[in-house]
């Protein structure tokens, strides 16, 4: 149990500094802050009236006023794109971002594979340890996911304890590799804080098993349906 409390206790923090992920809005911010900053030094040099502390403090204030600004749009955006418990992307940026995808895969001739991942028994482990402990083993699938996979590769949190993973330009021996790579890491995992964690998992292949989001999506989880039904047939025998 302590183990177990330990890794929820490290996966709350990196969920808390999600909302620190995205910098460009501060950046920004930082940047027009410095840009009146100069302005009025410059202003001030060609001008017979010297800055006054006052002129100072409207600066800091301006300043100050432009970081809060910044920092709201960092957090919108990251809240518009990502799962804030897991910090992968969010249903709503894969609707976004798919159909370029699927573009750039026609243009360049390239498939690419959609993962369906459910958590096997996830409502028996709500049950058994509570959702608290859920929660953290939906964050550590997360880890797993984005640890494993490529970089180009887009881990997304679908809804509840269900991901998936769109995978663009690969071979289609990726749809055995990766899962084995999961799967060993969450084996790892559940060594570790006496739990454990197993996945079903269905693929699909764009263009061959669908041409939109919904129908690679629907193939997807009919596989991993499948797979978790005779996972279940086999752990009663």
């Amino acid at each position: 149990m302590e183990q177990q409390l330990f890794y929820f206790y490290i996966l709350t923090a990196k969920r808390e500094m999600i909302v620190m992920k995205g910098c460009r809005g501060r950046l920004l911010g930082l940047a027009m802050a410095m840009f009146n900053v100069l302005l009025w030094y410059f202003h001030s040099l060609a001008s017979t009236i010297s800055m006054t502390l006052i002129d100072l403090m409207a600066i800091l204030v301006l300043g100050a006023i432009f970081w809060w600004l910044g920092s709201k749009y960092d957090e919108a955006k990251v809240h518009a794109e990502q799962d804030v418990l897991t910090g992968v992307y969010n249903r709503r940026f894969i609707y976004t971002r798919f159909p370029a995808l699927m573009e750039k895969m026609d243009r360049k001739a390239d498939k690419l594979i959609l993962f369906v991942i459910d958590i096997d028994d996830f409502k028996g482990i709500n049950d058994a340890y509570g959702h608290e402990t859920g929660d953290c083993i939906i964050q550590l699938v997360a880890e797993a996911l984005k640890n494993n996979s490529r970089k180009q590769d887009l881990v997304v949190r679908w809804g509840g304890d269900e991901f998936i993973v769109v995978a663009p330009a690969v071979d289609e021996m990726y749809a055995y590799i990766l899962p084995e790579l999961i799967e060993r890491d969450l084996h790892h995992t559940s060594q570790k804080i006496k739990i454990d964690i197993s996945l079903s998992i269905g693929q699909a292949v764009y263009p061959n098993d669908g041409r939109t989001l919904e129908a690679l999506f629907q193939s997807a989880d009919n596989q991993m349906y499948h797979s978790k039904s005779n996972n279940k047939v086999a752990n009663l025998l």
